[in-house]
């Protein structure tokens, strides 16, 4: 039916959540910079797939069947191991794991929500690009839970260069 239909591709869009995620971490020298790397890389994917981002998170679908709780699941555990891999590093503090990530999550879902939403573009958009954008709002808000500032925000663009 319809709503398994939809639930499928969720889940589908929860797989390659993590994929991309995974591997922005993975990409990275340190936990750290991995851990900037999946908030970025979470932002990049929905603003690059935001019919399928929009569906993922459609709350009709809770539950709808076990291959979609397991693909959120397998996105989530990206996010848990970034976490738990920068606080073993020392670069976020020792604070509760799952708090941690959901606040993580909490301030990229929002900006991704408001970039295809197009709430920060096209104003903001011309000062700087979405992944600047991303980096930004990541390495601030990630400074609060670190131990020490985990990114330097870009300078704006001038002029659209």
């Amino acid at each position: 039916d319809k709503q398994a239909l939809l639930a499928a591709a969720a889940a589908y869009g929860f797989r390659e959540l993590g994929e991309s995620t995974g591997t922005a971490f993975e990409a990275e020298r340190s936990p750290g910079e991995g851990f900037l790397a999946v908030g970025r890389a979470y932002i990049r994917f929905a603003t690059q797939r935001p019919t399928l981002f929009r569906l993922m998170f459609d709350s009709g679908l809770e539950d709808a069947d076990n291959a979609l709780v397991e693909a959120k699941q397998g996105a989530f555990d990206v996010l848990l191991g970034a976490v738990a891999a920068a606080q073993q590093a020392g670069v976020i503090r020792s604070l509760d794991l799952v708090d941690v990530a959901i606040t993580a999550w909490s301030t990229v879902h929002g900006l991704a929500h408001l970039m295809i939403d197009r709430v920060v573009e096209p104003r903001l958009e011309a000062v700087r690009p979405v992944d600047d954008w991303a980096e930004i709002v990541t390495g601030l808000s990630f400074t609060g839970i670190g131990t020490h500032d985990l990114a330097t925000p870009p300078p704006p663009r001038v002029n659209g260069g």
